[in-house]
């Protein structure tokens, strides 16, 4: 089922809007909580294109076996309200 997901937002990605090649400086990525079986990391801040502003990302996640799945929010850098949230799955791949 996640394939499929990843399959329908590329093909949104790619369908809504123009994809061009950036070079931006790094983005920090902090980690504020991790436990054993969750970990809290803000990201940025940078600026988002599809926002058109710099924003500071949130991921929530909680660790399950070879998994970790959460929420995400998207703020203004300098506070406010929510911009953009949404779901994250990801599971462990041994290279």
């Amino acid at each position: 089922m996640a394939h499929r997901d990843r399959r329908r937002v590329g093909w949104l990605a790619a369908r809504h809007a123009d994809v061009h090649l950036v070079t931006a400086p790094p983005v920090p990525i902090r980690a504020r909580d991790v436990s054993d079986s969750a970990v809290v990391n803000e990201i940025g801040p940078y600026h988002s294109i599809i926002a058109n502003a710099d924003v500071v990302t949130t991921t929530t996640g909680k660790v399950r076996g070879d998994s970790l799945n959460g929420i995400f929010e998207m703020r203004p850098a300098g506070g406010g309200n929510v911009i953009m949230s949404g779901n994250f799955r990801s599971k462990r791949v041994v290279p």
